[in-house]
């Protein structure tokens, strides 16, 4: 298949083919939304509120979700074929599976994430066919974006650290608080995006916290300001970390931060298809020695998108070899006491070549000062 071209669930369908299987159901949003290219948002708040998509072994996917979601699905999603359900998810499936002859042989399906109660219902429904879990197939195709998935992510990242860039310039003199809604409002403004999880912090002692919530703190000249925000924009996630410092750095304050970047740098220049997680994770503690880091967490990153943290985690005896096409971030810290926290973290995408960094507004080897 051509690569400019291919869709997500092809791979699924390979895959399916090689199980000897019938077809697979995925039924996470996560998947869903990896697989159809659409993000259902009921379906995360309603419980009853299903999603389906149905990959046979041959021929096309199939999308199924509740009826009143029909126009939605068929204007936006990525899949020529959607069926629906009015108030029972499991018999839409059924019924689906049925018509197309999918209800003998093997069936693998995202028990990870369906209910029991569905399991059970599909089992009586498919007396000719076995179900087997095909979770981690789905999780194995997540890992891998498509060209438009990429473009997608890739926008997005970028409009989330346009919003931290917008706030931070407008941070001296104001409250944590004031910054953080700051920034949503620019998430939201810039792509539609919210913030699920944020910590910020400013001053030598709340940028110690890991994760911190803002505060009411007015921040000051010489203050350490530090943020790890989650984004998150229409089922896609971004998350990254920027530390800077309000006015004019000290000498101790520009010391921390070009260690904790000098080691950053060198897992990111060090990253390629091929090399396991717990080689960057070793190579991350080797580095943190010689710039004599005071922090070494236990991770150095990890995979993002769908989900905040995504497999491969990059850590300790973490055998997952990586592969081009895979969204990294790649993230550092160091705590010093009667100075501050300082973090950094960095989306990318690896490539046959390499890291592609996808968060370079605010990229920089010395500490940004905000005046």
């Amino acid at each position: 298949m051509s690569h400019a071209t291919w869709q997500p669930w092809q791979l699924v369908q390979a895959k399916v083919r090689e199980a000897g299987a019938v077809a697979a159901v995925a039924a996470s949003p996560e998947s869903v939304r990896h697989l159809a290219g659409i993000f259902f948002p009921s379906q995360v708040m309603i419980r009853r509120r299903l999603a389906f998509v149905a990959v046979p072994a041959v021929g096309a996917p199939t999308l199924i979700v509740q009826a009143v979601l029909e126009r939605t699905a068929r204007s936006q999603s990525t899949l020529a074929q959607v069926a629906t359900f009015v108030t029972g998810p499991t018999e839409g499936l059924l019924r689906v599976l049925t018509e197309q002859r999918l209800h003998r042989g093997v069936l693998l399906a995202e028990l990870d994430f369906l209910p029991a109660v569905d399991t059970a219902a599909l089992e009586r429904g498919l007396r000719d066919a076995r179900i087997e879990d095909g979770s981690h197939l789905f999780a194995q195709a997540r890992r891998t974006r498509s060209p438009r998935e990429i473009e997608e992510h890739r926008r997005y990242t970028r409009a989330a650290e346009r919003a931290i860039q917008v706030a931070f310039f407008l941070s001296q003199d104001a409250t944590e608080r004031q910054v953080h809604a700051r920034m949503q409002d620019a998430m939201l403004s810039l792509a539609g995006g919210s913030i699920p999880f944020l910590t910020l912090a400013s001053g030598p002692e709340r940028t110690m916290l890991v994760h911190a919530l803002p505060e009411d703190r007015v921040i000051r000249s010489g203050d350490l300001l530090r943020v790890d925000v989650v984004g998150f924009f229409g089922g896609i996630y971004t998350d990254m970390a920027r530390t800077v410092v309000v006015g004019e750095a000290s000498a101790e304050q520009r010391a921390i931060y070009r260690r904790v970047r000098a080691v950053q740098r060198e897992v990111i220049d060090g990253l390629y298809p091929g090399l396991t997680a717990g080689e960057v994770y070793d190579g991350f503690t080797r580095s943190a020695r010689t710039q004599n880091l005071s922090f070494t967490y236990r991770y150095v990153g990890h995979s993002t998108g769908y989900q905040v943290v995504e497999d491969p985690v990059l850590t300790t005896g973490n055998e997952e070899q990586l592969r081009a096409g895979m969204v990294l971030c790649v993230e550092v810290m160091d705590l010093v006491d009667g100075v501050g926290g300082v973090h950094v973290e960095d989306m990318l995408l690896l490539t046959e070549d390499g890291a592609e960094v996808w968060t370079d507004l605010m990229a920089s080897d010395d500490i940004p000062e905000i005046r």
